[in-house]
């Protein structure tokens, strides 16, 4: 269920995505706090996820096509609607035959539209939404009324369900990992990373009826992340073997422009793993440099503009300013093009002696740097982006409006073209995503022509590394 009220006894929201072994089977990885998080991943509940994925900048459903077995798996507590008090998160059974005048009864304003969702046809499923009709505005529960009464009279309902809670957790004592889930059961394979990401995930439910990827629409399938083997036959893994993610870890090296992690791996040993791509040290390309006689590699004053991961070998690259964030929706789209980028500032870092002040945040790029300025620390950077699409080499370069108007004052663009190091780029921007849809969806599904950069690093390797100058500490470079 989506909706932007506010309940009581609503729960924060962790992070949980989609997982499939070699067999077809899917499951759930639900996570807690520090990661690792495959790239592109966005900000989600595992109870967000039972019946599909929710495009949120849209606010619909991409609907898994679940059997009614699986269905009731994610169901509980069947009970007369007479013993029902919340009306909040529930699922109702109808009677098919009126099903017409339920609909016609859930337009009203004391339904929470937004929130009927059909689960089954057949059974006569609906997520469902009433609270208003049994509660107060100070939420205490009053005698149901409205069109919850009229249901209800009219014997529209038949049964009420609750939704299980495919809630995890875990906690650390006597120097041991403990897990914890408050759901007895889920068509899902469910497995959770605790908060320590020096601890693996654990499997946490083996389901009776599995999801397989075949009830997933085919234009989601590439959003699964796949495990090899069987989740019947493994209790943990390590995600970061196989994806490129984020977490939080001190012990971080950049190698050729991409940064590496120790991680565990389900055998005991370590292995470096990577999270990062593009960390070219700003500080080596700044114009301003000098200009302040800086010292440093690069002063925590200055402003970071941060990047956001997507695909690790893109072929799309979306350039913003750092007037501007990263939109979240670039991530969260399953729109192939988005699915397919790396987005980055066409600067990392801003001087913050150049709006004279003590520290620089993103709020106050907008207020004293104006795009003139920008454009010339851009054309005096001496090839930041540059290095960026040289190692990237997308197929199309998309950029906001915002900064289609500084790229345009620095670079040759010429009919949907961009000239860099030499080499021409088809050239467009986000707001003609739309009108160059065809041309721009055929481009992000050509092959990556980029650098390789490996996804592992051995721990004898990485010694080596360093020992010759080539690894270099993440903390020295920022």
């Amino acid at each position: 269920m989506r909706t932007d009220k506010e309940y009581p006894a609503t729960h924060s929201m962790s992070t949980a995505w989609y997982i499939v072994d070699d067999e077809g089977n899917v499951g759930i990885m639900d996570y807690n706090e520090n990661g690792p998080v495959p790239w592109g991943v966005e900000q989600t509940s595992s109870d967000d996820l039972k019946f599909g994925h929710w495009e949120d900048s849209y606010c619909k459903i991409i609907k898994f096509n679940l059997t009614n077995e699986q269905i009731l798996d994610l169901l509980s507590n069947p009970h007369k609607p007479s013993e029902e008090k919340m009306w909040y998160e529930c699922v109702v059974r109808i009677a098919k035959e009126k099903k017409e005048r339920f609909i016609e009864l859930c337009k009203n304003e004391d339904i929470d539209a937004e929130s009927i969702f059909c689960l089954s046809e057949g059974l006569g499923l609906y997520e469902f939404d009433a609270y208003e009709c049994a509660h107060d505005i100070n939420y205490l529960e009053k005698p149901v009324s409205g069109s919850l009464k009229l249901m209800l009279d009219e014997n529209i309902i038949i049964e009420v369900y609750s939704l299980q809670e495919l809630d995890m957790n875990d906690k650390f004592k006597n120097d041991e990992v403990i897990f914890e889930k408050e759901f007895e059961n889920s068509p899902y394979y469910m497995f959770h990373q605790p908060y320590w990401t020096g601890c693996l995930p654990k499997k946490m439910h083996q389901p009776k009826h599995p999801v397989k990827m075949d009830q997933i629409p085919e234009r989601f399938r590439h959003r699964l992340h796949k495990i090899p083997g069987s989740f019947k036959d493994m209790d943990t893994f390590q995600i970061a073997q196989y994806y490129p993610c984020e977490e939080y870890c001190n012990n971080t090296y950049i190698v050729d422009g991409c940064s590496y992690q120790l991680s565990p791996l389900p055998d005991g040993t370590e292995v470096y793993t990577k999270s990062g791509m593009c960390h070219y040290p700003f500080f080596n390309y700044c114009s301003e440099k000098e200009k302040f006689h800086c010292t440093q590699k690069c002063t925590t004053q200055c402003c970071d503009i941060f990047d956001m991961y997507i695909n690790d070998k893109p072929t799309v690259l979306i350039i913003f300013d750092p007037r501007e964030e990263a939109d979240y929706n670039w991530k969260i789209e399953t729109n192939i093009v988005f699915q397919n980028s790396y987005a980055t500032p066409y600067i990392s870092k801003l001087p913050y002696r150049i709006a004279d002040k003590g520290l620089l945040f993103q709020d106050d790029v907008i207020k004293y740097i104006n795009q003139e300025c920008l454009s010339k620390i851009l054309k005096e950077s001496k090839g930041y982006i540059e290095a960026i699409i040289n190692d990237i080499r997308p197929r199309v370069i998309l950029v906001t409006d915002m900064a289609f108007e500084v790229m345009n004052d620095v670079f040759k663009l010429t009919n949907k073209k961009i000239e860099i190091n030499s080499e021409e780029y088809p050239f467009y921007s986000l707001s003609e995503l739309f009108k160059h849809s065809a041309i721009i969806d055929e481009l992000a599904q050509m092959p990556f022509r980029g650098k390789h950069h490996p996804q592992l690093i051995s721990t004898e390797e990485m010694d080596f590394l360093i020992k010759n100058g080539i690894a270099k500490e993440y903390s020295t470079l920022i």
